[in-house]
């Protein structure tokens, strides 16, 4: 699950991205020319991938999915700031302690502060960059907190759930 207000396109699916982060005319048009600028490549290249008759490289793709994400956050961005103080997140994962390796369901509480960094994490990295960011804050506030095992190594973070708290 994402945890970001609107709902994103899926990963492969190019002309639903471009249909959100692209440039637009006054009449709602998709402007190819400006957002082939901002992308580096032609309007005839928009035009392509708009049409499915070509798929953006892998560097563009990365782009585009980044747009996305900021696009998302962004339009909650202010009214999340304002209203957010802290969520509870279902989790699954599997953790390593010494030689034990074990898969674990746990719900968490995370602060304003911390849901800002799970959204920065998955603005940056993606759905890699948010996995990294929550094995971190269970190795160290999980396991590590009140005197805990600190010899834990967290993987294959997923989240099954967010309910988020506000004012």
């Amino acid at each position: 699950m994402i945890p970001v207000v609107g709902v994103a396109p899926a990963e492969r699916d190019v002309r639903s991205q471009l249909e959100m982060v692209s440039i637009r005319r006054s009449d709602g048009s998709i402007d190819r020319t400006a957002t082939a600028q901002a992308f580096g490549v032609s309007a005839r290249t928009i035009g392509r991938w708009l049409r499915g008759e070509s798929r953006p490289t892998m560097a563009h793709q990365g782009e585009l999915r980044t747009e996305v994400r900021s696009r998302l956050l962004t339009d909650s961005a202010s009214a999340m700031e304002q209203a957010f103080i802290g969520a509870s997140v279902s989790l699954s994962f599997s953790a390593r302690i010494s030689s034990d390796q074990r898969s674990r369901s746990v719900n968490r509480f995370f602060d304003g502060q911390t849901m800002r960094g799970v959204h920065s994490a998955w603005l940056a990295g993606g759905e890699a960059g948010l996995a990294e960011f929550l094995a971190s804050d269970l190795e160290a506030n999980y396991f590590g907190a009140e005197g805990g095992v600190y010899d834990a190594e967290v993987q294959n973070v997923t989240m099954a759930k967010i309910t988020t708290r506000r004012y």
